[in-house]
């Protein structure tokens, strides 16, 4: 009987519509928070492209607006050459929060590396430009949280651009701890990457991001993850993570 059921409408594209003074051109990416889309601005006042990163419509009336607008605060106190500048923010007529964001368009960060076949030498000078802005960050008291080679990319020019900064947190400069919105969502947390303390719901800190770097340099040298295998379960994988069980670097050399 399911075939006498009305065919469900396909779901109606945003392309072409516009946020602020930004008409939206394409999609260029997605998630469980939202979606980002290529944009040019439609006013004349501003040549070339950006990026538009919409808060899914369902998460509105959620914590999802407080994420985004927490986002938004965060990068706008940060300007760094390896970060992904903020431009605008704002809310559509339909009150959807949105973002405009610098549009970085290159290759993430491992597969410009893979794709380039960059020696040694050439990857730790890639990953120095994302330490020196994870440094900057932390200066300005923003821990990321969601350091991962996705959330990384390369432009043409070498280029590494640091981006998302959905879940990143502001640290008390006399105490060093995560203030305000400590508590990552299970959507958010990217557990291949995530520190120990926060998958136990520790204490975050800018260690947290450190650790994090520390497993994208160990990919970056040896092509392969410090735990995590294809067939390494959920639950094997946190806690390999939160047991310290990794195999050293040098015994997997190139």
């Amino acid at each position: 009987g399911f075939l006498d059921l009305p065919v469900a409408a396909a779901p109606v594209s945003l392309e072409g519509r516009t946020f602020g003074a930004y008409e939206l051109v394409e999609r260029i990416g997605a998630g469980g928070m939202g979606t980002v889309w290529r944009a040019r601005r439609n006013d004349g006042r501003f040549e070339g492209d950006v990026a538009v990163k919409l808060l899914h419509p369902s998460l509105v009336e959620e914590r999802g607006s407080e994420r985004f607008r927490s986002e938004g605060s965060i990068l706008s106190r940060l300007s760094h050459a390896g970060i992904a500048r903020l431009f605008d923010a704002g809310l559509s007529a339909a009150g959807q929060p949105f973002l405009v964001l610098e549009l970085v368009e290159g290759l993430r960060i491992d597969r410009f590396a893979d794709v380039h076949r960059l020696p040694v030498r050439a990857r730790l000078e890639l990953f120095l430009q994302i330490a020196d802005a994870v440094a900057y960050a932390h200066s300005n008291l923003v821990v990321h949280r969601d350091l991962k080679p996705s959330n990384i990319l390369v432009d043409r020019a070498g280029q590494a651009k640091l981006l998302d900064f959905g879940i990143a947190t502001l640290v008390d400069q006399a105490s060093g701890l995560a203030v305000g919105r400590t508590v990552t969502t299970g959507r958010a947390l990217t557990p291949e990457y995530a520190a120990p303390e926060q998958l136990e719901g520790g204490a975050i800190t800018t260690a947290t991001d450190v650790y994090a770097l520390g497993v994208l340099l160990y990919e970056l040298l040896t092509g392969e993850h410090p735990v995590a295998r294809a067939d390494t379960s959920p639950a094997d994988l946190v806690r390999a993570i939160t047991t310290g069980a990794t195999i050293r670097m040098s015994e997997r050399v190139r």
